[in-house]
């Protein structure tokens, strides 16, 4: 992944929605509740990808910030920092969902990586 530059800010943006996996009903995540837990929300991952080599996982902080913002769709954010040893050591870039535990499925939409301008320096 050669387009990323050490340094660069990026934020994390999409929402997602939580239903039983016994009967499909809409849930409300708890922000609060550790992942696995029956109540947690989703986070993102992003992760980079070497060929023949075990992929790394580029931990985003990412959490849900507004409940239920559309018909029970929730937000989720998060911003990263890019670090040098993330710069040029992979092939392809994936953004994960991870969690919530499996008595939950998971739907994710609109899901978007963008670069934060640097004017804040």
């Amino acid at each position: 992944v050669d387009c990323l530059t050490e340094g660069d800010r990026y934020a994390l943006v999409g929402s997602f929605m939580l239903e039983s996996a016994s009967d499909g009903t809409i849930v409300k995540c708890d922000p609060n509740a550790l992942s696995r837990e029956d109540l947690a929300c989703s986070n993102l991952v992003l992760i980079g990808y070497q060929a023949n080599i075990a992929y790394n996982a580029y931990r985003v902080e990412s959490v849900a910030v507004a409940d239920e913002i559309d018909d029970g769709w929730s937000l989720i954010s998060g911003i990263t920092t890019i670090e040098e040893s993330f710069v040029g050591n992979y092939n392809y870039l994936y953004i994960y969902g991870e969690g919530p535990p499996i008595s939950m499925n998971v739907i994710y939409k609109d899901i978007s990586m963008a670069i934060i301008p640097r004017n804040w320096e």
